[in-house]
């Protein structure tokens, strides 16, 4: 080992280290663990003057030092680029050639020097000397996360730093504390949610060297997992509670209990676990960059994107409003004075108000410190309600924790202890409250009057009795609660409107049946002035499939009735899939229906439109209808026209004869076609294994495409290939030339079913006949010669029932080997044309069921209208 490794210490450049070198080889600094990577045996014995690295030793630039003598000319320039351009392009994409007033960044990959955006050379001067001293160096953190955002071997021009979306990332996580551990969905949520606020925290410089993220990775890598976990438990994390201390409700913004115990203590059984995430994660920083580039998109889905994972998780989920919905209804909102006093009563994770705070850039600046104090002249307040019970202190700690996220630029900028403190005290644990109280957010009932109000209330039936008698037991809460209003729905609308002052506005998501009750809609009237009501479509939520709403109020000035007209919108797309899966839609209803509020907002009474889905009904109109569910507000026609409803089958009474007398003659023919079908014959079977390889093989190729994987591949042209998953119908289109293509002709046909899924595996039964994909979700046989594919998939047509496949026992090849088949034979041959008659019947049979059950499913939807005759 070289005496310079033995002296050396890195300078510190943000998530960056600057080593400056000389006497070492790459190969000494290898060995030492300095630099990790696989090199070139002519490149260990360069001895490069500077390395920049990440901190887990990942080279990213090397750094040449010349006098200011030696980098006067052109000339002088080139021989100093051309010395040590080789070992900077086998090392990495970037080479810096300084004297430490003036500097040449190079793109490595190319050769040529790197421009900004405005085509002028970078000339950004590297100086070590300000790095000696401690200063630290924001913008030169910056170029170089940039500089490994945007060149390569085609490109030198800078761009800003590539913002990304680790959403992926965050699945796979989830999935692997999920899977290894056993625990409860949101409980491996919280967990995930805690490292990648750990690793959050230290790129963005908040933690520092001795406790951050890469700490913890080196332990991990180059001692053992147990002691990473022991240091991260005893070091980082309680440095991260000390940074963020608890507010008055005793949260806090972490709150993991698989990689700790309850008195945060290492839980050294799950350290291989926590050094395989924590791997994770450095992958994806070598590969994506800093989290301190995170999509605007990742921070307002990060918790909702776990919900579709466990139906454990739905009772929270009407706390988790899609982003979609909860940024329209901020949009919706009228502009607020800095002064203004915002809250959201149920808060879940925060969204409403953070989503806010993203939207009015005049309400986010004002938590960025101001001569050392952060201030905000607004007031905003989530409560939350939990009990003395850890688990219920978790929504409001992923509130905490979504705020960090949505507040990275401020806290890379101020993060000093003080700035901090003041971040904690006046917002982190001023916004955000937990309230430990059966009644939660119902038990407060003496706040100041707001101005405005964003929320999705509870809407639960089970247990609203016992909190609706709790509530009456106590004088003062009965005497708040007066306007005799049901539900927790009915509460937190009387919360609501109590609690808004006079000309405050309110924007609330409630189900359908708040909005057909009596004493709900009396209260609206008599309170309210009805702005707006808006019909979201089915399944909106992930924990429910009821119809809600949502709904514009402004709390009245005086007792007079309200003369401007109410503004109705039927939404059918919210601009993402209303699946588990929640992909993203080109079509968003929310965008025009969110334009057209607000046009209407500011001159109701001369607002017009075109859109179909928009009307304006004036107010006598609406107080007198009973039911305030908007779309019943269009006609049947118009409802149809706008997809919102099927057209009915209406039909007279001798149509209607007619028609079933038509549909016997069809299914008769079907009945006859059957009957004289050509009956099988063969002269033996003989029974084989589908593990018997001279009868079947398997086609083990797979695309491995997900969902969200297919919904960017999707494509309508001429030549696009079906790709099948588990469902027995084409799931996708694609284009011919990606990999695994299973090649299928009508000369050699193919035969798949369903690999995975408790009511698919071993069912959904395809023959195929041209060129198909298939995920990971089916199985694809290829017979022998002589079996006939369809024969097959009748004789196999009961392996579920028989073996019980489903999905942990899945119909792949390895649980198929007992799978047996009996196949006609003929002279020690297979008898193809027995199959084929076999099948041909199947066929047939087939085709009768489901002609009876579309006839059937036809004949249920009928309407059947008696024409009456003119009176005498």
């Amino acid at each position: 080992m070289s005496e310079e490794l033995l002296q050396i210490a890195p300078y510190e450049i943000g998530r960056y280290r600057y080593y400056k070198l000389g006497a070492s080889t790459l190969g000494q600094l290898r060995d030492a663990n300095i630099i990790r990577g696989r090199f070139d045996r002519d490149l260990l014995a360069k001895k490069p003057d500077g390395l920049i690295l990440l901190r887990d030793g990942t080279v990213r630039a090397v750094v040449e030092y010349k006098t200011p003598a030696q980098l006067k000319t052109q000339r002088q320039i080139q021989i100093a680029i051309d010395q040590e351009l080789p070992v900077a392009r086998a090392l990495g994409k970037l080479y810096i050639v300084t004297s430490g007033s003036k500097s040449i960044w190079i793109n490595a990959q190319k050769g040529d020097r790197v421009l900004n955006e405005d085509g002028s050379y970078l000339d950004f001067v590297f100086d070590a000397k300000p790095l000696a001293r401690g200063e630290s160096a924001p913008e030169l953190e910056r170029l170089l996360d940039a500089a490994q955002a945007s060149l390569n071997a085609t490109n030198s021009t800078l761009a800003d730093p590539e913002v990304h979306d680790p959403s992926a990332l965050a699945n796979a996580v989830w999935q692997k504390i999920w899977v290894q551990t056993g625990k409860a969905p949101e409980k491996c949520l919280y967990n995930v949610v805690e490292l990648f606020v750990f690793k959050f925290l230290s790129d963005l410089g908040v933690l520092s060297d001795h406790n951050d993220f890469w700490r913890v990775e080196n332990i991990a890598t180059r001692s053992t997992p147990a002691d990473a976990l022991k240091y991260y438990a005893n070091t980082c994390r309680k440095e991260i509670q000390e940074l963020f201390p608890p507010g008055a409700d005793g949260t806090t913004i972490i709150n993991g209990t698989i990689f700790v115990n309850e008195d945060g203590a290492a839980n050294v059984a799950q350290a291989d676990l926590f050094a395989e995430i924590i791997g994770d994660l450095s992958e994806h920083d070598r590969d994506f960059g800093s989290f301190r580039y995170i999509k605007r998109e990742f921070k307002t889905r990060l918790y909702e994107s776990f919900l579709r994972q466990s139906a454990g998780i739905k009772a929270l989920g009407q706390y988790f409003t899609p982003r979609n919905v909860v940024q329209a209804m901020v949009q919706m909102a009228r502009d607020v004075p800095p002064q203004a006093r915002i809250c959201d009563p149920f808060c879940g994770v925060g969204g409403f108000l953070l989503e806010l705070l993203m939207e009015r850039p005049d309400l986010y600046k004002q938590f960025s410190p101001q001569d050392g104090r952060i201030e905000p002249e607004i007031t905003l307040i989530g409560y939350d309600k939990g009990t003395d019970e850890q688990e219920d202190e978790r929504t409001i700690i992923l509130a905490k924790a979504n705020m960090l996220i949505y507040f990275s630029d401020l806290l890379a900028r101020y993060h000093s202890r003080d700035d901090l403190k003041m971040f904690c005290d006046n917002a982190l644990n001023k916004v955000f409250r937990l309230l430990r109280s059966n009644l939660g957010t119902f038990s407060v009932l003496k706040d100041r009057p707001y101005d405005l109000i964003l929320t999705n209330p509870p809407y639960v039936t089970k247990g609203s009795a016992s909190l609706q008698a709790a509530i009456a037991k106590a004088p003062e809460t009965g005497q708040f609660y007066d306007l005799g209003l049901k539900g927790t729905e009915g509460l937190a609308l009387n919360w609501i409107i109590k609690n808004l002052r006079p000309g405050g506005e309110a924007l609330i998501i409630v189900p359908d049946a708040l909005l057909r009750r009596g004493a709900e809609l009396k209260a609206l009237r008599s309170h309210c002035i009805i702005r707006g009501i808006v019909s979201l479509p089915s399944r909106t939520f992930y924990a429910t499939s009821r119809q809600t709403y949502i709904l514009a109020l402004e709390r009245k000035q005086d007792a007079r009735e309200q003369s401007d007209p109410v503004f109705s919108y039927i939404v059918r797309s919210i601009g993402e899939t209303r699946d588990a899966n929640r992909l993203e839609l080109e079509e968003n209803d929310l965008t025009e229906m969110v334009g057209l509020f607000r046009q209407f907002r500011a001159a109701p009474t001369s607002f017009r439109t075109d859109s179909p889905r928009c009307k304006v009904v004036v107010f006598p109109d609406v107080k007198a209808k009973r039911d305030w569910r908007v779309e019943r507000w269009w006609p049947h026609p118009e409802r149809v026209a706008l997809g919102h409803e099927q057209p009915r089958n209406t039909v007279t009474h001798d149509e209607f004869i007619a028609r079933m007398q038509n549909w016997i003659g069809d299914i008769q023919a079907k009945i006859d076609q059957c009957r004289d079908g050509s009956a099988p014959s063969a002269s033996g079977m003989r029974t084989v294994r589908l593990g018997d390889g001279e009868a079947f093989s398997y086609i083990p190729t797979t695309t491995g495409w997900k969902e969200r994987d297919l919904h960017s591949l999707r494509l309508d042209r001429p030549d696009s290939v079906p790709v099948y998953r588990a469902a027995a119908n084409i799931c996708a289109w694609v284009a011919p030339t990606h990999r695994n293509r299973i090649e299928a002709t009508p000369e050699t046909p193919l035969l798949s079913f369903a690999a995975n899924g408790d009511g698919s595996a071993g069912t959904n039964f395809i023959v195929h006949d041209r060129p198909f994909y298939v995920t990971g979700d089916r199985t694809v046989i290829r017979p022998a010669p002589g079996i006939d594919p369809r024969y097959l998939a009748y004789a196999l047509r009961n392996m579920k029932a028989d073996h019980g496949f489903d999905h942990t026992h899945k119909a792949v090849p390895a649980n198929l080997t007992a799978v047996t088949v009996a196949i006609p034979v003929a002279a020690g041959e297979w008898d193809t044309d027995a199959q084929r008659a076999v099948a041909q019947q199947y066929a047939d049979i087939c085709a009768l069921l489901s002609e009876v059950r579309q006839k059937n499913a036809e004949t249920l939807s009928i309407d059947i209208q008696i024409e009456h005759g003119d009176s005498p």
